[in-house]
């Protein structure tokens, strides 16, 4: 049961509340394509996908001493990897961009399966060990 006092307060702010600015807004990685690449232009035209990346969406993860060495090595890269795009981004004036290496996949999600229902037995026999 929850109490509701006249004190209370909403976990999430309400639509329409003004967010705090980040020091990273308006820094995005954008996705697309180098077209028009020429001897005059070597650089050509990049044509940038609809969405980009917020870097302000973008946190580094804590790494913990009990976690899996081959999982916290890849956490470590991936916050250095966030911090180094951060500090770069803060380099960029207005309106500049700059090409990075990063690799871009085409990934679609693992659709959930269907939970496997545990037999009268399984479930008697859990409950056996949970609970006596």
């Amino acid at each position: 049961m929850s109490v509701i006092s006249k004190t209370s307060r909403p976990s999430t702010p309400a639509a329409g509340t003004p967010r705090t600015p980040k020091e990273h807004d308006g820094i995005w990685l954008n996705l697309g394509l180098i077209t028009d690449v020429t001897e005059e232009n070597p650089d050509g035209k990049f044509v940038r996908l609809p969405r980009g990346v917020a870097l302000s969406d973008l946190d580094v993860r804590p790494v913990y001493p009990t976690m899996d060495p081959d999982f916290a090595t890849e956490l470590t890269l991936m916050n250095q990897v966030i911090t180094q795009l951060k500090d770069k981004g803060l380099t960029l004036a207005e309106g500049e961009s700059v090409s990075i290496g990063l690799e871009v996949q085409l990934y679609r999600r693992q659709e959930e399966q269907e939970a496997v229902v545990p037999s009268k037995d399984e479930a008697a026999a859990v409950a056996n060990v949970l609970f006596g």
